[in-house]
C-alpha cells in the first residue's frame, strides 16, 4: 500500500480464534532496524492500544514473536484524507466535507481529553474507510502530556512538518493541545481546498516568515465564510486564544453552507484576507486548484499563489514586485 519511515505497509486479512476474518492493513518494520527504530516502531502500537474512539484508528494485535515484526490495524479502503480528495475532486457537498471535518474534531477532542498531543496532524495522517467515516492516524510523533491543560511537551530534535505546525511549535519547540488545534486548521484548509499543499510551492522558510509576519491562508473557493473563520480562530499567535477542540466540533456543525464568495458578493465586493500586519495587505480573492485552472488555462495553481503571496510580501514590506523573487525550493 504505501512505504513509511519504518517499513511497508501491505494490506492482509486477519482471522482470530472464534472471530470472521477482517481486512487489516499491516505495517511491517523493515530489515536491519536498530533497537531504538524498534522501540519507536513499537511505541506507536502501544499508545494506539489505549484508544477506543470511532474517529480513531483501531489496533487489531501485533506481532513481536517473529520476524517481520508487525502492527495490525483496521483496514481503510480509501486511504489517505489528501489523496482521496484529490482523486474526488470537487465531487463532494459542502455538508459532507464539514461532516469530514467534525469526525475529525471528534477524534482530536478524543486524544486532548486522554492528554494526548498528535503532533503530526495532517490530511496525509486522516485514514478515510468505505463508509467515508475518517480516522486520526500515524501516532509515531505523539506524546502524553502530564494531567494539567497547562501542559506542554518540549522537544529538542526531530523533523518538524513546518507548514502544519503552530509557531510556538516551531521556535520552541513547545507542543501542546492548542498546536493540535493550529493544525487542525491547516487540516481544515487541506479538506476545503480538495487536497491542496498548504502554501503551496512556497519554501519552509518563506512560510516561517510570512506566519511571523501575520499572513494566513486565504479561503478556498466555495468555503462558507464560518469555516474560515474557524481556520483563522485556529491560527491565532497567541495559542490561550485559540478554540478548544469541543468548541471547534461545535462550530464546524453550526457553519453556514453559504460559499465564501457568494458572501462576499452579496456585500457588494471581496473581503481582504484576514489577521495581516497593520498598514499591510493580503492576497486578494477565493482560489482553488480548480479555480486556478479556470483562471489561468496552462499555469499551475501554486505559481498563481506565489504571485498573489508575493505581492503581499512585497507591500508589506514597502518593497515593488520585482526586487525580490518568492523561492520555489519546496524545503
Amino acid at each position: 500500500m504505501v512505504a513509511g519511515e519504518f517499513g511497508e505497509v501491505c494490506s492482509g486479512r486477519l482471522k482470530m480464534p472464534g472471530k470472521r476474518e477482517i481486512c487489516v492493513a499491516i505495517k511491517t518494520l523493515k530489515a536491519g532496524y536498530t533497537d531504538k527504530q524498534r522501540r519507536d516502531f513499537l511505541s506507536e502500537a502501544s499508545i494506539m492500544g489505549q484508544f477506543d474512539h470511532p474517529n480513531i484508528i483501531h489496533l487489531e494485535g501485533v506481532v513481536t514473536k517473529c520476524k517481520p515484526v508487525m502492527i495490525i490495524t483496521e483496514y481503510m479502503e480509501n486511504g489517505s484524507l489528501d489523496a482521496f480528495l484529490r482523486k474526488n475532486d470537487g465531487r463532494f457537498t459542502v455538508i459532507q466535507l464539514v461532516g469530514i471535518l467534525r469526525g475529525i474534531a471528534s477524534g482530536m477532542k478524543y486524544l486532548s481529553d486522554m492528554s494526548y498531543v498528535h503532533r503530526d496532524l495532517a490530511a496525509r495522517n486522516i485514514l478515510v474507510n468505505s463508509n467515508l467515516v475518517c480516522k486520526v492516524s500515524d501516532f509515531g510523533m505523539s506524546r502524553v502530556l502530564e494531567d494539567d491543560p497547562e501542559a506542554a511537551y518540549t522537544t529538542r530534535g526531530g523533523k518538524i512538518p513546518i507548514r502544519w505546525t503552530a509557531p510556538e511549535a516551531i521556535a520552541y519547540r513547545k507542543f501542546t493541545s492548542a498546536s493540535d488545534v493550529w493544525s487542525y486548521g491547516i487540516v481544515m484548509w487541506e479538506v476545503m481546498s480538495y487536497g491542496e499543499r498548504p502554501y503551496w510551492d512556497m519554501s519552509n522558510q518563506d512560510v516561517i516568515k510570512a506566519i511571523d509576519e501575520g499572513y494566513r491562508l486565504p479561503p478556498p473557493m466555495d468555503c462558507p465564510v464560518a469555516l474560515h473563520q474557524l481556520m483563522l480562530d485556529c491560527w491565532q499567535r497567541e495559542r490561550a486564544d485559540r478554540p478548544k477542540f469541543g468548541q471547534i466540533r461545535q462550530h464546524a456543525g453550526q457553519a453556514d453552507p453559504q460559499p465564501q464568495h457568494a458572501e462576499e458578493d452579496r456585500r457588494g465586493g471581496r473581503r481582504q484576507a484576514q489577521h495581516c500586519p497593520a498598514g499591510t495587505r493580503k492576497p486578494r480573492g477565493v482560489i482553488s486548484r480548480r479555480h486556478g485552472r479556470r483562471l489561468a488555462a496552462g499555469h499551475r495553481h501554486g505559481e498563481i499563489q506565489g504571485q498573489l503571496y508575493s505581492c503581499w510580501l512585497h507591500q508589506s514590506r514597502g518593497r515593488g514586485p520585482h526586487d525580490s523573487r518568492v523561492s520555489k525550493d519546496r524545503g
